[in-house]
């Protein structure tokens, strides 16, 4: 059962990327398209509620770890595609896929007059997939195909409206600022293998190598929650279709530093490290709060309110870090709520944002 909670957006991108196709070709007309709009609507909801409904269903039961196939066999070694199902993953399933489901039955609205509605959808459904794929893997290279996927997908959502020059510029410097990130998150995960022999969250970091190895493995967090001197392109974020922004704040990619924090907890819940996540989390949610007061664009306002919500979850994480975990599932709703209020009054307001 647990496996329809991860195929179930995967299967909806492609229905998705094939009607899309379908359009492209017959060059489809008004009233054409708009039949194809609502096949598309309805394949992206169902299949986001449908991984809703089966994460609600396995919450309660026990946990497990399902191996799905042999993906990389190495002389002395293998890396299985696996999924793990526990008390953390399952809690975030649920705000993964909860949030999501609300936001793309929302985006049928928001986006109904676009032409690219096939391939937000598309787009929204793939991203979904990609954050699932964090939340349940049981390996750093698993997770970093999620990360990388979920930072592909957010550059193309937000630099969505790529006809207008600032859309696609905050595109760009989303997708370059992550990759800033990554560059220490691939460090981190060699030195990861080579002083633990493996790839599995958990292995043993020595204690003397644990520091080093936190440090680049959280430049990859602090790129994807934006947070010390890489929270640069999150306001900028704030330029593609509303719903998008309540994704990425809300339930996906800001908050995926802080579950890897917290899934690697062998390794940043050692003195150092904590402190190291504590320290940065603090300053950040200081500095972004304070920076936050001078703007007026109300997305804007939304996007520095998140950045300091994310420094206390780093700082909660790297305390007790199902703290951390709990003010993320709560964030996940009230930040998407305020987002798609939002959008609406922007809708309401002649798109007025000040």
């Amino acid at each position: 059962m647990e496996i329809v909670i991860i195929i179930s957006p995967l299967v909806g991108a492609i229905l998705n990327l094939l009607l899309l196709g379908y359009e492209k070709i017959k060059k489809a007309e008004s009233e054409h398209l708009n039949f194809l709009k609502a096949i598309s609507g309805t394949v992206a909801c169902s299949s986001i509620l449908l991984s809703f409904v089966v994460s609600l269903m396995i919450f309660g039961q026990e946990s497990k770890k399902l191996d799905f196939l042999l993906w990389i066999p190495i002389e002395g070694y293998e890396i299985k595609f696996s999924a793990i199902f526990d008390e953390l993953s399952k809690t975030a399933l649920l705000y993964v896929t909860g949030v999501s489901s609300l936001i793309h039955i929302y985006s049928v609205g928001y986006m109904a007059h676009d032409r690219g509605f096939i391939r937000y959808f598309m787009l929204l459904n793939l991203f979904v997939f990609f954050m699932i794929q964090i939340v349940v893997a049981e390996n750093l290279v698993q997770l970093f195909l999620g990360w990388e996927g979920v930072g592909l997908c957010s550059y193309l959502l937000i630099g969505f409206w790529y006809s207008v020059y600032e859309n696609a510029r905050a595109g760009f410097k989303a997708f370059i600022t992550n990759r800033i990130g990554d560059f220490g998150f691939i460090v981190g995960i060699v030195l990861f293998l080579i002083y633990t022999g493996g790839l599995s969250f958990d292995n043993k970091v020595p204690q003397d190598k644990v520091f080093e190895v936190a440090f680049f493995l959280f430049m990859g967090a602090m790129g994807k929650s934006a947070q010390g001197p890489l929270w640069l392109w999150l306001p900028d974020a704030m330029r593609g279709p509303t719903p998008v922004s309540a994704l990425i704040h809300a339930a996906t990619m800001v908050t995926a530093g802080v579950y890897m924090v917290v899934r690697i907890g062998n390794v940043f819940g050692a003195v150092d490290p904590s402190q190291l996540v504590f320290w940065v989390g603090i300053i950040t949610s200081i500095i972004m709060g304070f920076f936050g007061l001078f703007e007026r664009d109300i997305k804007r306002i939304l996007a520095f309110s998140t950045l300091s919500q994310l420094g206390l979850m780093f700082a909660g994480a790297s305390a007790i870090p199902y703290t951390g975990i709990f003010h993320v599932f709560e964030h996940s709703f009230f930040k998407a709520a305020l987002f798609l209020i939002s959008g609406i009054l922007m809708h309401e307001f002649d798109n007025e944002t000040d």
